[in-house]
């Protein structure tokens, strides 16, 4: 694989935004693809299932 098939893999990787019972809303990881989760063990990145969701505003 070559680094610009990796990029274009990791470019894959996504996050879904949800909110339970009208809490702050978090980002959930879906499981990656078997090709990307190898990826990022290979490199030792772990990937959270949830982070916060932080608003960002453009100006």
């Amino acid at each position: 694989m070559t680094i610009e098939e990796g990029i274009e893999l990791l470019e894959t990787l996504c996050t879904v935004e949800f909110q339970r019972d009208g809490n702050i809303p978090a980002l959930y990881v879906p499981k990656p693809r078997k090709e990307i989760e190898q990826l990022l063990t290979l490199d030792n990145i772990p990937i959270p299932e949830i982070f916060p969701f932080i608003w960002h505003l453009s100006t």
